[in-house]
């Protein structure tokens, strides 16, 4: 019998075929749209209490008691092993990422060396500010009084400038207001910018500058420089908390950049796919990838994954994976079906995070995907 070719993924090569993997695609598109609307749009059951039209104003009155806007905006997958509300849960997965970077200490608190050169963070997707804010104000660094009773300890901040890149202008515009109001803004080590944190050679020139840390002195000076200003040596992390999947076409682009121009260490949390999965639920996931707003090929096993970075040139010894799957998906499926109950007591839905509940449902089950924190140092 004749060998039946396979490409990287185990799959036989006529199943990728245009042909084939179009109508394939279509089939299955057509199928699983009916499926998710049922799943979103489903009606409510079990309501604990009566919303009908019996009342003139039912439980309406909660829209109005809702604190606007909302005191966090957290959003990522959360790790649940301590937490049980999703601003706990968001928080301590940007903790865990730290702690697995050697920037924490295990009680959550900056880990107090004294700094030989200055750290730069870039945060690649920073949602609506909420980690912008923990990483500028909350992320202190502890050291002995310098002043004469060298009794209170000195509080710094560890970071000596932040670069925040998101693409969502919606996302962004909620996170600029937020920083403009509480003053952050003002400070020069903190920016914000709109852009797409995947495609660097895309970023303008302000951007590329920035996150370089390349700076050209304050043309309002008594004897302005025409010349850049390059600060000190600096110790530059790329953070991508939940986003890596995301980016299109390839996640490599941006690791390239991230070694290669800035010379700097990765800390993220990411999706790997399992080593052994069925064709049809890699098919399956090529379908859900692509309502999740990633590529077809955003899932990829842990050989493949770390081969994109020793293609950016990070070498493996310096390459960490550490898997917290028991601690994201099932509690965070746990979770969505709680706040799902209570928001049918006041007659209103999920909306497109019910199709979320499952998918982390299944993906607990299954164990098809893994939820791992990534250090990559330089």
């Amino acid at each position: 019998m004749a060998a039946v070719f396979k490409n990287d993924y185990g799959i036989p090569g006529f199943l990728l075929s245009s042909g084939f993997s179009h109508c394939a695609c279509l089939v299955i598109g057509i199928s699983l749209v009916p499926f998710l609307k049922y799943i979103i749009y489903s009606p409510r059951r079990g309501r604990k209490y009566d919303t009908s039209q019996n009342s003139v104003y039912n439980l309406d009155q909660a829209r109005l008691n809702i604190e606007l806007p909302p005191p966090t905006m957290w959003m990522n997958m959360g790790y649940w092993k301590d937490s049980n509300d999703l601003p706990r849960a968001c928080e301590a997965l940007l903790q865990e990422v730290l702690k697995t970077g050697g920037l924490l200490n295990e009680n959550g608190s900056a880990i107090s060396v004294a700094k030989a050169c200055k750290i730069r963070m870039v945060d690649l997707g920073f949602g609506c500010g909420d980690q912008s804010v923990y990483l500028t104000q909350r992320l202190l660094q502890k050291f002995p009084s310098r002043g004469p009773s060298k009794t209170i300890p000195t509080e710094e901040k560890l970071l000596d400038s932040y670069i925040g890149i998101t693409l969502d202008s919606g996302q962004f515009n909620y996170a600029y207001q937020r920083l403009v109001s509480d003053g952050l803004l003002d400070e020069p080590r903190i920016n914000i910018f709109c852009a797409d944190a995947g495609k660097p050679a895309a970023w303008n020139e302000k951007l590329t500058r920035t996150v370089k840390g390349v700076h050209e002195s304050n043309p309002s000076e008594p004897n302005p420089s025409v010349h850049e200003v390059v600060p000190e040596e600096v110790n530059c992390w790329v953070l991508a908390l939940d986003t890596l999947f995301h980016f299109s076409p390839s996640r490599l682009p941006i690791l390239t950049y991230a070694k290669r121009e800035l010379d700097a260490s990765v800390l993220a949390y990411d999706l790997l796919l399992a080593d052994r999965t069925p064709f049809l639920s890699r098919l399956g996931l090529m379908i859900i990838a692509r309502f999740m707003g990633c590529p077809y090929g955003a899932f990829k096993t842990e050989r493949e994954y770390r081969g994109l970075y020793l293609q950016a040139g990070y070498a493996e010894e310096n390459i960490e994976l550490r898997d917290i799957s028991e601690h994201v998906f099932r509690p965070l499926s746990s979770f969505l079906a709680e706040r799902e109950k209570a928001l049918e007591m006041f007659g209103w839905r999920l909306g497109k995070l019910k199709a979320a509940k499952w998918l982390f449902e299944w993906w607990a089950r299954s164990g098809i995907i893994r939820g791992v924190i990534v250090v990559a140092r330089k």
